[in-house]
């Protein structure tokens, strides 16, 4: 993921030359960006492989213009295009703005026949790339038909579905996690400024796919992530003309520092000592429901059963420990939470804290960052 993260810095280095900046500046920010190059665009979330796919579709578009084998590219590209829509379907909304550029620069720039031949090539490109697309998917799970886009767009239409996940009030990305991505109040105002000609499309491009994802109300800050290359390359360009550099620097390595600590080690932190924990503590209860926190990686359980409670009410927890048919179950959640979560369990089923685990649970609870356990016997 590190080496191929390396393709939105190629793409802010070709973008930032072709709006006349100094390429370092968009590269510099994106790089010491936690939600940008320095954390999260190495680390295997589909939303960075969505960032990817956009800058490398990006990259495509710029190269289409300056080449002549714009065949074999816009091939390549509705290639691009399929894998990013079976990645996620919301890499429609991130490209839509550059396409519609690249459609009109097309048609104002080129005969009608030859568009018509590059118009033929990208529909039967996009029809290869998703049947093949479609097959893998079948031949993996086993089915006739797996259709991820449709079962992505299907699960996230229901409300019922995204409550699980939790329900948010739709101007949560434009107050908070826009502002989130890039770190400070005071970046955050350089977006404000009235756009130049030259950035007007980027910021477009952020727009477009911050209005649309704005309607569904479950949002998350990584949701945002292909935009935040264009955001780097507006705040640059606002940057280069602003008079208060120094200020703006200071701000941004210091809030830099502050999202460095609590998103590469604190956040998720306590999961892998959780993980630690678990195999230097074996037991015949094999049963572990994480509640309240992301799930942990799979492969670092062996031989278990894993339930992801999400972040259901308390009083359900025990209908849920039944419904494992075991006679004991280990229950996973943040230690901040410990002592509330802890009692309300214990009335819920009737049963105490097992005392073999109580003092581990005691010991455990370092920080509020921390996970706790403990074992529930039925």
């Amino acid at each position: 993921m590190g080496l191929l993260s390396l393709i939105n810095d190629l793409y802010l280095y070709i973008a930032a030359r072709e709006l006349k900046l100094h390429p370092l500046i968009p590269m510099v920010m994106y790089a010491s960006l936690p939600q940008g190059g320095l954390i999260l665009s190495a680390r295997t979330l589909s939303n960075s492989i969505e960032a990817i796919l956009v800058s490398f579709f990006l990259l495509l578009i710029q190269s289409t213009k300056i080449t002549s084998h714009r065949s074999f590219l816009i091939f390549l590209q509705t290639f691009i295009l399929a894998l990013g829509f079976f990645l996620r379907p919301t890499f429609i909304l991130f490209v839509f703005w550059p396409s519609l550029l690249q459609i009109h620069h097309m048609v104002t720039t080129y005969k009608l026949k030859h568009f018509a031949q590059y118009v033929l090539i990208g529909i039967a490109g996009l029809l290869l790339s998703c049947y093949s697309l479609v097959r893998i998917d079948s031949n993996y799970y086993m089915k006739k038909w797996v259709m991820a886009p449709i079962n992505f767009l299907a699960y996230n239409w229901e409300p019922k579905n995204l409550a699980q996940h939790g329900i948010h009030p739709r101007y949560l990305h434009l107050i908070v996690n826009l502002p989130l991505l890039i770190l400070n109040p005071v970046a955050f105002l350089y977006l404000l400024q009235r756009p130049t000609k030259a950035t007007f499309h980027l910021l477009c491009s952020v727009l477009v796919p911050l209005a649309a994802l704005s309607l569904f109300q479950h949002q998350e800050s990584r949701f945002l992530l292909p935009i935040v290359p264009q955001l780097c390359l507006i705040l640059s360009q606002n940057w280069q003309k602003s008079r208060s550099r120094s200020a703006f620097v200071t701000i941004w390595i210091v809030y830099s520092l502050v999202h460095f600590l609590f998103w590469g080690y604190l956040h998720q932190g306590g999961l892998l000592k959780m993980a630690q924990l678990i195999h230097s503590n074996p037991s015949e209860c094999r049963d572990f429901h994480f509640w309240k926190t992301y799930m942990m990686p799979r492969f670092l359980l062996d031989n278990v059963s894993v339930h992801d409670l999400g972040g259901i009410p308390s009083d359900q927890l025990y209908l849920k420990f039944n419904e494992s048919g075991s006679k004991c179950v280990n229950l996973i959640g943040p230690c901040l939470f410990a002592d509330a979560f802890g009692m309300e369990v214990a009335r819920a089923s009737g049963h105490v804290w097992t005392e073999d685990f109580k003092e581990v649970w005691d010991n455990f609870s370092l920080s509020v960052f921390d996970m706790c356990w403990k074992r529930i016997n039925l």
